[in-house]
């Protein structure tokens, strides 16, 4: 008779190979039942207990895996190796859900256990890099390829933090090398895809989705890269968009994907009804909220708070040797184009969106309830601490290019930031870039955006939205005046060359020629403009938002203040 404990050894490695032939079987529903049954009735079984947290993690489960896990990070005597296993499937599972801090404190403790193992530094390169810690992240990246230098998924991660800082040929011969190993790793593959579109390498990114869509021809990622590369053949992948719409186990974000996906399709197909009843559906898939009287009320805080008169008071606060520029609008407006055009001038880097500012924001001001406190914060900043920021941010700007005179940063929603930048930078170059609300809106609208563009999950509220970015973008005008430079979308691409000469002009820098290339093949572009950027300037995408009217009329009802202004903007620069 076998003894009680090897029977029940027996019987979980039973289950456990069971959940594994369902997961093989395209079953995770099943399995996930079975290890959650076998869980309940062994819950101090750790293997049992990472299998499961392995399989909630892989099927998109990251709240789970926290709740899953609270209790037993903080036991203690365990084995280094199950507790590291338990920590990084937590670290993931937190930063899948954007809580950045605490997944940096799951692997810190994990790498205290094992300081050199290459996945756990590999997972916190990819999170410094996410968090725009590109040259941090370079540093744990190099650590992590010394150790295992032919793991795929290290070579992919290093390959976006040399993207990042535009090192194309070093990003694209690590991307190759990752490419040649993951022969089956379709998450390897996919993210491999992205790498090679964001640098227009798109045969490439196509070749990768198409070989995971040939092993999982419903697989939602895949065929939501190819439909948005099909040109001649719009409704090719139709049939496969709605089977995976369909199947039991999709889960809200791959639901949401595909949404988008399908409904960019109906447009090229011009079945608009169809469209725009799709968007409608992946919108509610968002799980984003937008807090718009708060929105409101910062807005609100910002204009009474940055004044004429507080800038009168602080002229020899920030640092005056400094000289970044600052691309700032709507996303959407043409400012991926201009940086990138604006990026091929000698003494001007680039350096895409960049989060200093961001992040150096939320060291200098509390992210308070108490809006009033926020304004109260903003007055007490002293010469000395405002300094010392500036001098920071322009040193991690630097970093990029030290022999760049200018660095070039064009987070769009920096606009928020306006008032924190002229402080810090009395010298910075501001580039407002405008371009018609609701050709904006129409692009925003069709894209799966993140969190942070709530606002246009609504149309009635992405109206009110542009009316708010107006009303903030005219008290800025109103503050700074000529120093902020009007770019207005609709005149720069009727007439490339007169527009760059006179922003040039602004920024007081001699004309180049290579300021008029579009076709930068090598540089990352990592927005949904990846595709427009590299083709010629042409006026095509201008009143875009005419054949769709009728669709965009919640929005057009209540956006008539932005509508006023781009129109003010544009007469003006028409007249010039």
């Amino acid at each position: 008779m076998k003894p009680l404990g090897s029977t029940l050894a027996t019987g979980l490695a039973a289950v456990m190979q069971k959940a594994r032939g369902l997961l093989a079987a395209n079953q995770p529903m099943a399995a996930r039942k079975l290890l959650k049954d076998a869980l309940t009735s062994n819950p101090r079984n750790l293997d049992l207990l990472i299998q499961y947290l392995t399989l909630l993690h892989a099927s998109g489960d990251y709240q789970e895996v926290i709740d899953q896990s609270n209790d037993v990070v903080i036991v203690r005597g365990l084995p280094p190796f199950m507790m590291v296993g338990i920590l990084e499937l937590r670290a993931l599972s937190l930063f899948r859900m954007k809580q950045v801090d605490p997944a940096c404190a799951a692997l810190d403790a994990a790498l205290k256990l094992m300081p050199d193992n290459p996945k756990l530094l590999s997972h916190l390169a990819g999170i410094l890099v996410y968090i725009h810690k590109d040259f941090e992240a370079l540093d744990v990246m190099s650590r992590s390829l010394k150790l295992s230098p032919n793991d795929p998924q290290i070579l992919v991660n290093m390959s976006h933090a040399l993207r990042n800082l535009n090192r194309s040929e070093e990003a694209l011969a690590y991307a190759m090398r990752a490419s040649e190993l993951a022969i089956q790793d379709d998450n390897i593959k996919l993210s491999l895809a992205t790498v090679f579109s964001d640098l227009g390498k798109f045969e490439q990114s196509n070749r990768l989705a198409q070989e995971v869509l040939d092993r999982n021809r419903l697989h939602p990622r895949a065929l939501a890269i190819l439909a948005g590369a099909e040109i001649e053949n719009p409704g090719k992948y139709a049939e496969a968009i709605e089977k995976a719409l369909k199947k039991q186990d999709i889960r809200p974000p791959q639901r949401k994907t595909l949404l988008f996906t399908k409904a960019n399709m109906l447009l090229k197909l011009k079945q608009d009804d169809q469209a725009f009843e799709n968007l409608k559906q992946a919108h509610r898939a968002m799980d984003h909220q937008f807090d718009y009287a708060r929105h409101r009320q910062i807005n609100d805080m910002l204009i009474h708070t940055y004044t004429r008169e507080f800038f009168e008071g602080r002229r020899d606060f920030g640092d005056e040797a400094a000289r970044p520029i600052f691309i700032v609008g709507m996303p959407r407006s043409g400012t991926t184009l201009l940086e990138q055009m604006l990026g091929n001038h000698p003494e001007v880097y680039g350096a895409g969106e960049l989060s200093y500012m961001v992040r150096h924001e939320g060291l200098m001001i509390s992210q308070a309830d108490d809006i009033g406190r926020i304004s109260g914060e903003i007055k007490s900043l002293d010469r000395t601490i405002v300094k010392r920021h500036a001098e920071e941010v322009w040193s991690n700007m630097q970093r990029h290019s030290p022999s760049h005179r200018f660095i070039l940063d064009k987070l769009p929603h920096n606009f928020q930031r306006l008032g924190l930048i002229r402080l810090l930078f009395p010298h910075a170059k501001i580039i407002h870039a405008i371009r018609d609300p609701l050709d904006v809106s129409l692009s925003i609208y069709q894209l799966p955006m993140s969190e942070g563009h709530a606002y246009s999950n609504d149309l009635a509220s992405f109206g009110q939205y542009l009316n708010e970015y107006t009303r903030l973008m005219k008290h800025w005008y109103d503050v700074f005046g000529n120093d902020i430079y009007s770019h207005v979308y609709e005149a720069f691409v009727a007439d490339p060359e007169k527009g760059m000469r006179d922003l040039l002009n602004h920024l007081q820098l001699p004309w180049d020629d290579r300021c008029l290339q579009t076709d930068n093949e090598g540089r990352s572009v990592k927005t949904f403009s990846k595709a427009q950027v590299r083709a010629p300037v042409t006026t095509t995408a201008v009143h875009k938002w005419e054949r769709y009217e009728r669709h965009l009329r919640p929005l057009i009802n209540v956006a008539g203040p932005a509508i006023a202004f781009h129109a003010e903007k544009l007469a003006s620069k028409s007249a010039s």
